[in-house]
């Protein structure tokens, strides 16, 4: 990776013969530069067996990538976004590109999660960069209840509001946080 900023990443590639630089990659995150290799790595691959893939194809498709869910800027004024991590590595690199991208800057995080998932591990990993955290339910019966997560938060030291209604939660967050 050669540069990962708000506008995504900037990244090399050079394997099995295959050189190509300047690459852009329109998602944030500097482990979406390290998906986009494995993604480059196969289509080395299937070039290798013929397949008529020419760099420009490669090019355009780097550089017209979207992956909602993930990093997905939903406001620049202010910046919201949107990320479904669900496990504590997913949790990990959203801590990482969340500091990488906006060192020192607050972090209000919105919350709702599975009750299949490792709440514990998500919320310590986040727990460390938010200076708030909104926990809610959205619409699932597996959602868990928002009063669960806030006092898994609490423990966090962080300071912590419930509000049942995801759409109120992220109105609420928004109007918090300054452009």
């Amino acid at each position: 990776v050669e540069m990962s900023t708000c506008q995504g990443n900037r990244m090399h590639f050079d394997a099995g013969g295959q050189h190509l630089t300047d690459l852009e990659v329109p998602l944030l995150g500097r482990h979406q530069a390290a998906n986009a290799a494995v993604a480059l790595a196969v289509v080395h691959q299937l070039r290798q067996q013929g397949w008529p893939i020419t760099e420009a194809h490669i090019r355009q498709g780097l550089a017209h990538v979207r992956w909602d869910g993930r990093l997905e800027v939903l406001s620049r004024a202010p910046w919201v976004l949107l990320d479904g991590a669900h496990t504590v590595e997913a949790a990990v690199c959203l801590r990482q590109a969340l500091t990488e991208l906006f060192p020192g800057r607050r972090v209000h995080v919105v919350l709702g999660i599975s009750t299949d998932k490792n709440i514990a591990g998500i919320i310590a990993t986040l727990a460390p960069i938010a200076h708030q955290v909104t926990v809610t339910r959205y619409q699932n019966p597996r959602a868990y209840d928002p009063h669960v997560l806030a006092e898994a938060v609490q423990r966090h030291g962080v300071a912590v509001q419930i509000e049942p209604d995801p759409l109120v939660a992220l109105a609420q967050a928004r109007s918090k946080v300054s452009c």
